[in-house]
C-alpha cells in the first residue's frame, strides 16, 4: 500500500512538472528573448538619413519584433 502511494504521488509530481515545463516553452514561444528573434540589415546610401528618422525606424522594428538590426551607411562608390 506504502508503494502505490508513493508511486501515484510521484507520477502526480511528473505529471504536474510536465504541465508547468510545457507552460514555460509556449511562453518562451509566444514571447522569445531578443537572442532567438529574427535580426535584419540596414544600410542607407549617401547619407540619406535623420537621428528622427533612425529612432522611427527602430521603434517600428522593435514594435514588430525584430531582436536586432545590423546598421551601416553604404555611401560607398566604386570607380571602374
Amino acid at each position: 500500500m506504502k508503494h502505490a502511494i508513493a508511486r501515484r504521488a510521484l507520477l502526480l509530481l511528473a505529471a504536474v512538472s510536465a504541465v508547468a515545463e510545457a507552460d514555460r516553452i509556449l511562453d518562451d514561444f509566444r514571447n522569445p528573448p531578443d537572442s532567438a528573434r529574427a535580426e535584419t540589415w540596414w544600410h542607407w546610401m549617401g547619407g540619406e538619413v535623420t537621428k528622427e528618422g533612425i529612432t522611427a525606424d527602430l521603434e517600428a522594428a522593435k514594435r514588430m519584433g525584430l531582436g536586432a538590426v545590423q546598421m551601416f551607411n553604404a555611401n560607398t562608390v566604386l570607380n571602374l
